[in-house]
């Protein structure tokens, strides 16, 4: 369902062409809706389309009660309305919904919608190709680390993931590098880029050692592996053991201010990507092998609705898993 004004009422109540405060904003909103439109929006779970007067779609949002959520936006007080929101509510002049069984199907809805549409004030979760795939590889004692949007671009590697969040996995990339560097050439000068905080920029690195013994190899690879498919982050406990028997090696206090701040992005990196995702795997019956990159932002829904059902052991909802 759906209120959409006519053309000469959109004349006659659109925004002078001014600089508006949030209440011309929010008063605006209010004539153009009035309280018996938002009398007729079911208080059901469903996902809801914010247009502008062409009714092209400008937001895509979902609730477990649309007629709660959609009313709230006539009462957005001004600390809480950002700029987003006050260029956003300039131009509603339509609003649509669709009801869901619950609010689990509400959130998939939209997960499909905001990759289709990619509405211009949604930002999370429009694109899915934009999450990396890790490549590892060890050629004789060289660490190979990708990261690439393209499964067919990390060829000769072992590939994890997809995962969500790039710049998290920037970070976690230049702290896994530097923690092997560190670890197994303790207090060795620092390579480029890894002579810097962060190198955002880099979306392969390589680690350049001296030759390891093959099991020493193979125990770095089995928990680097492990790591990244969420089955435990004892790679991070190794990494901090080796660390604290050789502190002393490192002559820069800035160094050791690193090594903390890398182990602590390991641990986020974890807790938020590879854990997840073998969480999910575990939860949904899934096998291994790369989740497709449209198919994360589900898998995360699936997740977190599941966990709120063991917390309360409400089943009502719960589904099967059918990937897109």
């Amino acid at each position: 369902m759906s209120e959409t004004l006519e053309p000469q009422q959109l004349e006659s109540r659109q925004p002078a062409p001014k600089q508006h405060t949030l209440i011309d904003i929010e008063s605006g909103f209010r004539r153009r809706f009035g309280l018996e439109f938002f009398r007729r929006i079911p208080s059901e779970p469903g996902v809801y389309f914010l247009k502008d007067r062409t009714r092209q779609i400008l937001y895509v949002g979902k609730s477990k009660n649309l007629r709660q959520r959609l009313t709230s936006y006539r009462y957005l007080h001004k600390r809480e309305g950002a700029r987003k929101w006050r260029r956003l509510l300039e131009q509603v002049y339509a609003v649509d919904w669709s009801v869901t069984a619950n609010p689990k199907d509400a959130e998939l809805l939209e997960n499909r919608l905001l990759r289709e549409l990619k509405p211009p004030f949604n930002t999370m979760n429009t694109r899915p190709e934009g999450y990396y795939y890790w490549g590892v590889a060890w050629f004789d004692s060289n660490l190979s680390l990708l990261l690439r949007t393209q499964q067919s671009e990390v060829a000769r590697h072992r590939v994890f993931g997809a995962f969500r969040g790039r710049q998290l996995c920037q970070r976690a990339q230049t702290a896994l590098m530097r923690l092997f560097h560190w670890t197994l050439l303790p207090g060795a000068p620092l390579p480029q880029p890894l002579n810097r905080p962060l190198a955002l920029s880099m979306e392969k690195l390589e680690w350049k050692g001296s030759p390891l013994p093959e099991g020493i190899r193979g125990f770095w690879a089995f928990l680097l592996e492990n790591y990244l498919s969420g089955r435990d982050d004892s790679l991070i406990s190794t990494f901090s053991d080796h660390l604290k028997r050789t502190e002393n090696l490192f002559s820069e206090a800035f160094y050791l201010r690193w090594l903390e701040e890398d182990l602590e992005t390991l641990k986020q990196f974890f807790r938020l990507g590879p854990q997840r995702i073998f969480q999910a795997r575990q939860e949904l019956r899934l096998g291994d092998g790369p989740i497709a990159q449209d198919q994360v932002d589900d898998l995360y829904t699936h997740l977190a609705h599941s966990e709120f059902q063991q917390i309360t052991g409400d089943r009502s909802h719960a589904t099967d898993w059918h990937p897109q």
